[in-house]
């Protein structure tokens, strides 16, 4: 039985009268009477997928029989041989929300999803796939991990949308694109680009592909701007220069730690509340780092409190290796430039203004500090406050920048009291 239903076309306009007539003036007035979100009804009256209970919850409310008006689910055709396992998810409502609304009902056809590594793109996106899947034909989930060559991309996801015909790669490319663009016009199709940042170039500011994987900046390109009913989403650590935020077809976002509440869900130890509070706080909800802080207390026997109290005492954030290895990654791709930066920014622990980093920095190249700073947001390694033009860095960044600066990782040794 499908998770998702949608109202058949033809019964929209006859279940707007039917909600009017039922003295519901307006569908946030519907909504607030079912105690579900606005866009859920909006979604049920435009025909669009929803939740199965919420689908039946309207319908009873509207006093029609569900099973008259729903539409037959589409039956996707999938590949997700290369996507992580779906589990635990916790958290993420409000990306969720966002995101789904872009690719069911703003038809945008291009997803960025940004962040730091051990941020939860990638579970992210797999959990999003899930959601969305009642609304399209064709699914596949592509890993760049270990980089592939744009005709091995090619090649797959045409071979798959196209019912396993094998089509000839043109060596010229933007054949073989308008190729792949004609499937995405007949048909809805989800493609996954994965892990995108193991094809940009590295120790540079410019945010651009590899020489072997240029041709995917003019996929991406192509994807962005020519008229189609599908939609790419890809992950990457770094935000390519190609994806442009000013048009109305690409939708990007970046993430950031999980909410208390969620984090709690993550990493469900049994300890004091406000003890959790306090750690989940420290290391900002970073999902890796919080599953590695746990870990590490369950396993060393001791108290969130006393690795709280000798992280305070050592004045010095634990940033455990997997994570240090994850940062490694980040870090090895800055130009002096970058890395002078991010120094600073470590140095100073709290949130900056430009002027102030601009006084800090004795370059003798005077570098740029702005392209810099661009450069830096888009490799997801520094934000900003709520005091406009001032910089920070996540807690665990800050550390290890920090730590590294010094030619030092900080190997913890906490024992039992």
């Amino acid at each position: 039985m499908p998770r998702s239903l949608k109202l058949k076309p033809s019964f929209r306009d006859r279940m707007k009268s039917r909600m009017i007539s039922k003295g519901y003036a307006s569908q946030q007035h519907f909504a607030h009477q079912l105690g579900i979100r606005r866009g859920t009804v909006s979604k049920f009256f435009n025909a669009k997928p929803i939740d199965r209970i919420n689908f039946e919850e309207i319908c009873q409310l509207l006093e029609v029989e569900w099973s008259e008006i729903a539409d037959r689910p589409i039956q996707s055709k999938k590949d997700l041989r290369t996507a992580p396992e779906l589990r635990l998810f916790y958290g993420r409502e409000s990306e969720l929300a966002n995101l789904s609304i872009n690719i069911d009902e703003e038809r945008i056809n291009l997803i960025g999803v940004f962040g730091v590594g051990g941020i939860g793109k990638t579970i992210l996106v797999r959990k999003l796939v899930e959601q969305v899947s009642v609304s399209f034909e064709y699914i596949i989930w592509l890993n760049i991990r270990e980089p592939k060559g744009i005709e091995s991309i090619l090649l797959d996801i045409i071979k798959f949308v196209s019912d396993n015909e094998t089509p000839d790669i043109s060596e010229n490319h933007q054949e073989s694109f308008t190729l792949l663009i004609s499937y995405l016009k007949e048909k809805r199709c989800l493609i996954v680009l994965d892990n995108l940042e193991s094809i940009l170039l590295v120790n540079g500011e410019t945010a651009r592909f590899q020489a072997p994987y240029q041709d995917y900046e003019a996929l991406l390109e192509r994807i962005e701007n020519e008229i189609h009913q599908s939609c790419f989403v890809i992950t990457s650590r770094e935000k390519p220069r190609v994806i442009d935020n000013n048009s109305d077809s690409v939708f990007t976002i970046v993430l950031k730690g999980l909410k208390k509440e969620d984090a709690r869900e993550l990493i469900r130890i049994s300890q004091e509340n406000n003890d959790i509070n306090k750690l989940i706080q420290l290391y900002e909800g970073h999902p890796l780092a919080l599953k590695l802080a746990t870990q590490f207390i369950q396993e060393s026997h001791i108290s969130i409190a006393q690795f709280i109290e000798e992280v305070t005492r050592a004045g010095k954030l634990v940033v455990f290796d997997q994570l240090a290895q994850v940062l490694d990654w980040h870090f090895a791709r800055l130009s002096e430039a970058e890395q002078e930066v991010m120094y600073w920014l470590a140095i100073n622990r709290e949130p900056i203004s430009h002027d102030i980093l601009s006084d800090d920095i004795i370059s003798s190249n005077q570098i740029n500090i702005l392209k810099t700073i661009e450069s830096l947001f888009r490799k997801s390694l520094i934000e900003n406050t709520e005091k406009e033009g001032n910089y920070t860095l996540q807690n665990v960044i800050m550390e290890y920048k920090y730590l590294c600066k010094i030619n030092y990782i900080l190997s913890p040794k906490i024992v039992k009291n």
